[in-house]
């Protein structure tokens, strides 16, 4: 029973590592999406690599 129960952690505790990653960058994003639309779009008409 204790494998099981270790196991479970470890599992939850990996997502709510990933939800916690992840979290910072979706809520930002929305918020500067035009500054990340505008530098894709001025590298690709000047040809260049971000």
């Amino acid at each position: 029973m204790s494998e099981r129960l270790a196991r479970a952690y470890a599992s939850s505790h990996l997502s709510s590592q990933a939800v916690m990653a992840t979290a910072p960058i979706v809520t930002v994003y929305p918020f500067l999406q035009r500054f990340f639309v505008r530098g894709a779009l001025i590298a690709s008409i000047k040809g260049q690599r971000f």
